[in-house]
């Protein structure tokens, strides 16, 4: 779906995030596997978005999309 590079979260994204969340440190290896996952998230969302977008005819995902495929995937 995103061709042949794997997109990447910013570490300082995920370490922000996670400090704002209520952790006091998080190493560099724990940020990287964090991100591995939410990229798999993200990935599945999007390809369930797609799929309620295309099937309403149209090539915009639009928030209800997104809120369709995460009901989907839980």
């Amino acid at each position: 779906m995103f061709g042949k590079k794997k997109p990447k979260l910013p570490l300082h994204t995920i370490l922000r995030l996670s400090k704002e969340l209520g952790a006091e440190r998080v190493s560099k290896e724990a940020a990287l596997e964090i991100s591995k996952y939410m990229i798999e998230e993200l990935e599945n969302i999007i390809k369930f978005a797609d799929k309620f977008a295309r099937h309403a005819e149209r090539k915009t995902i639009m928030a209800n999309d997104i809120k369709l495929a995460v009901e989907k995937i839980k």
